[in-house]
C-alpha cells in the first residue's frame, strides 16, 4: 500500500500467516506457504522493484544450428514420446507392454556431486532428482540431468550412451520426441531442437523476455524459465516462458514451427497487480483471481492448456493478453469464486506437474502441498477405457488400486472431477504394499505400479498380479515409461533400468 493509502498492489506472492513478508537490504523476502486458494509464486525468494527490462528483438531470438532437419519420421504407436506418455499427460499408451519382463540392461546416468551444495540442490522443487523421468522413441531412451544442465540419450536395446547435450541451465523434465527431432526447453529460457538420432543442434530459440539471470538454488537461471517437456500442437512447438503472469512483466507464450524454429505467433500473458479486483468479499477480495503460474502444458483433443486455461492457436506477434479477460471469458474453474464450469484439466495433476503446486522457487517446507521428491497420496492414470487411482483406501482396507470404468470422451475433455468419479462404475483390489505410489502407467494390456524399490505389474484382463520387479533404488516420481515392448524405470540413485 502506498503511504498515502490511495493504491494497493495486490501481491503475487505471500508467506505463511505466522511468518509474513519482511523487508531488508532493499528487497522483500518471502517464505513458503501452503495455501492453494490462488496461484502464488511459492518458495523462499526475494523480490526487488526494478524498471521493466527491454525485450530481445524478435529477429535476434532464433539461432540456427549446423544439423539438417531429418526427414519426417511418423510416430510409432509404442513410443513414449513426451513426459507422462502423451499430450494429455495421462501416463497411458495404446501399445502392448510386457507382462513378465526380465532385466535387459541397467546403466548409471549420473550421481549427486560431492560438496556443500548437494543438499541445497536436492531440496529444489522443480527438479525430480539427479535425473528426470524418461521418454523413449526412435530407438532411444532420453532423460534430463538437471544439475548438469544436460539431456542424454541411450540406445533402447543396449543402454549404451548415444549422445549428451549441455544447455545453459537446469532442464527440469525430459525432452519431447517428434518427427526425428528432440525438443526441450530449459531454465535458461531457451527452447532447443536437436536431431533425436545424434543430438546435433538444429535450432534454438530464446523464449525468455531477455537474457537476465537470477540465482536459484546456487545456480543461475533465467528470470523467465521454460518447463522442459514441450507441447507439440498442429506441427508447432508451444512454450510458455516465465514464472507467473503478474511478475517480471508476465509470461510469454510462443508458437514455433517445429522444423525451422520460426515464431508463428506470440503473446504476453499478463495481469496488472495494481488493477482493481472484482472478486468476492472475504479472503479472495484482496487477491487478483486471474493470476496464473507456469507449468508443463497439457492438451485435450482440441487445444493445449496451461493447467486449466485453454491457449489459442493464433496470436499476432507480441499480442498482449490481459488475464482478467483472457481467463474469465473461457469459463475455467476458479478456486476463489467457486465457478464449477468444467476446465479442460488433467485431474491427476490439477496442482501442477512439476512441483505438485505449480511453479516454485527454492525450497518448500510445507509437506505434501509442494514437494521436492515427496509425493501426494494418490497417483492417477487414464485412457479411454479405464481411470485408475492408487491411494490409501481407508483404515481397514490398506493400500491398493481403485479402478473406475465408464464412458468418458477424452477427445473433447479430460475433466475428471469428483462428481464424475463418483458416477462411474468402480472395482477395487488390494496389493501388498510396496511403498508410496511413485509412478502409475497403463498400457493396452497391463497396469504398472512403481513403489519404493519395486514395480508391480497387473494383467488388465484378469486384474491379477503377473510380475513384481526389484529396482536398485526408489523410483523418481512419474519415473516409469512403456515403449517398444519395454518397461523403463528411472531411479533416485541416477540409474535407468530397462525390462523386456
Amino acid at each position: 500500500m502506498d503511504t498515502d493509502g490511495k493504491r494497493i498492489t495486490r501481491g503475487h506472492a505471500r508467506s505463511r500467516c505466522d511468518t509474513g513478508i519482511f523487508p531488508a537490504y532493499g528487497l522483500l523476502y518471502v517464505s513458503p506457504m501452503a495455501c492453494i486458494c490462488s496461484d502464488y509464486l511459492n518458495g523462499y525468494f526475494a523480490i526487488v522493484g526494478e524498471k521493466e527490462w527491454d525485450p530481445v528483438p524478435n529477429e535476434q531470438r532464433l539461432v540456427k544450428g549446423p544439423a539438417e532437419v531429418p526427414s519426417n519420421a511418423p510416430p510409432a504407436e509404442s513410443d513414449w514420446a513426451m513426459f507422462r506418455g502423451n499430450p494429455k499427460r495421462s501416463s497411458a499408451t495404446s501399445a502392448q507392454g510386457p507382462l513378465s519382463p526380465k532385466l535387459a540392461w541397467k546403466t548409471k546416468v549420473a550421481d549427486w556431486p560431492v560438496g556443500h551444495l548437494v543438499e541445497d540442490w536436492k531440496a529444489l522443487e522443480t527438479t525430480a532428482g539427479v535425473i528426470s523421468a524418461p521418454t523413449s522413441a526412435a530407438g532411444k531412451v532420453f532423460v534430463a540431468v538437471p544439475d548438469q544442465h544436460q539431456v542424454r540419450a541411450f540406445d533402447a536395446k543396449t543402454g549404451q550412451t548415444a549422445w549428451a547435450f549441455t544447455t545453459g541451465a537446469r532442464v527440469n523434465s525430459p525432452p519431447t520426441i517428434h518427427d526425428g527431432l528432440c525438443l526441450f526447453c530449459g531454465q535458461d529460457g531457451w527452447c532447443y531442437c536437436l536431431t533425436a538420432d545424434k543430438g546435433e543442434p538444429v535450432w534454438k530459440f530464446l523464449a525468455a523476455r531477455s537474457e537476465k539471470k537470477i540465482a536459484v538454488q546456487s545456480q543461475l537461471e533465467s528470470v523467465w524459465p521454460v518447463p522442459g517437456s514441450v507441447m507439440i500442437h498442429k506441427g508447432q512447438v508451444v512454450v510458455v516462458a516465465g514464472r507467473q503472469s503478474g511478475m517480471d512483466q508476465g509470461m510469454v507464450l510462443y508458437h514455433l514451427d517445429v522444423r525451422t524454429g520460426n515464431a508463428q505467433g506470440s503473446a504476453r500473458i499478463w495481469n496488472d497487480p495494481d488493477a482493481p479486483t472484482a472478486g468476492p468479499k472475504g479472503n479472495a477480495g484482496y487477491q487478483p483471481i486471474d493470476r496464473r503460474v507456469n507449468d508443463l502444458l497439457v492438451r485435450d483433443g482440441v487445444k493445449p492448456h496451461l493447467l486449466t486455461v485453454p491457449l489459442e492457436d493464433g496470436y499476432s506477434t507480441d499480442e498482449l493478453v490481459d488475464t482478467a479477460n483472457f481467463f474469465q471469458a473461457r469459463g475455467h474453474h476458479n478456486r476463489n469464486t467457486g465457478n464449477k464450469t468444467p476446465p479442460q484439466l488433467l485431474w491427476a495433476s490439477s496442482n501442477g506437474f512439476i512441483t505438485g503446486h505449480n511453479e516454485s522457487v527454492g525450497r518448500f517446507d510445507e509437506g505434501l502441498m509442494c514437494y521436492a521428491n515427496k509425493l501426494r497420496a494418490a497417483r492417477i492414470a487414464f485412457d479411454d477405457r479405464l481411470i485408475i487411482q492408487w491411494g490409501i483406501r481407508g483404515k481397514d482396507k490398506g493400500p491398493g488400486y481403485e479402478m473406475k470404468q465408464g464412458a468418458v470422451n477424452l477427445e473433447t475433455a479430460v475433466t475428471l472431477d469428483a462428481d464424475l468419479w463418483k458416477s462411474l462404475e468402480g472395482t477395487t483390489f488390494q496389493t501388498r504394499a510396496v511403498g508410496s505410489a511413485r509412478s502409475l502407467v497403463l498400457s493396452a494390456n497391463a497396469i504398472y505400479y512403481g513403489g519404493s524399490k519395486q514395480i508391480v505389474i497387473v494383467d488388465r484382463a484378469t486384474h491379477k498380479e503377473s510380475a513384481r520387479l526389484n529396482l536398485p533404488a526408489p523410483l523418481i516420481r512419474d519415473g516409469l515409461a512403456v515403449a517398444g515392448g519395454r518397461l523403463i524405470a528411472a531411479c533416485e540413485d541416477g540409474s535407468i533400468a530397462c525390462f523386456e
